[in-house]
């Protein structure tokens, strides 16, 4: 019976020794599997690291697509503005084009105003002139009869 009870337990520790080989492997095998997932986890973790410095990289990127986006409202703010201006200052032209046709037709009008002006001066003055003459005369006939009438 001693013999069968040490047979028995060397069967036990057999299939005993047979489950620590096997725990052993799992364990082996899970170790494997962690150090696996410990390099994919690693491996993750670089990405993320890529990822955000890719990130960062785009901030910029996208501080400049809205800059442009602001410059670009500006353009068109300003193209609005140089249409008004430009509009305004063709007005403004037109506006002086006239008054600069009103400005000759009336400097032409006070050219022939003036000329005639002149002219009538000119006749004007030989009126004066011969009326002049005419009481020098005048004046000469009665002097002259009044001396007659005298003598």
């Amino acid at each position: 019976m001693l013999q069968e009870a040490i047979a028995k337990i060397t069967e036990i520790a057999g299939v005993l020794q047979q489950s620590v080989n096997k725990y052993a492997m799992a364990v082996k095998e899970i170790d494997g599997r962690a150090f696996k997932l410990a390099d994919r986890d690693k491996a993750i973790d670089d990405k993320e690291l890529l990822l955000i410095k890719r990130e960062e990289a785009i901030k910029p990127i996208e501080n400049v697509v809205k800059y442009h986006d602001e410059a670009m409202a500006l353009k068109d703010e300003a193209n609005k503005l140089f249409a008004k201006v430009t509009s305004e200052k063709n007005a403004f032209n037109v506006s002086m084009t006239a008054k600069q046709d009103q400005i000759n037709a009336l400097t032409r009008d006070t050219g022939i105003l003036k000329a005639k002006a002149e002219k009538e001066t000119v006749m004007i003055q030989k009126e004066w002139d011969a009326l002049n003459k005419e009481k020098v005369e005048y004046k000469e006939k009665i002097l002259d009869k009044i001396k007659n009438g005298i003598r």
